[in-house]
């Protein structure tokens, strides 16, 4: 298992990008999921001023 983890002298450069791209990917999923709470929120009180 190990040798499937080393990708000789530009490990550095792919682990980088690795850990770039999981930060990255886990910034969005955050982001879109408070987007939609607040979207809910907002649709919610929209919803409730239009009652009569």
């Amino acid at each position: 298992m190990p040798e499937l983890l080393d990708f000789g002298k530009n490990s550095i450069f792919i682990w980088t990008c690795y850990g770039t791209t999981i930060v990255v990917l886990g910034a969005m999923i955050t982001t879109s999921i408070r987007k939609k709470k607040l979207a809910r929120k907002a649709l919610a009180r929209v919803l409730e001023e239009q009652k009569p």
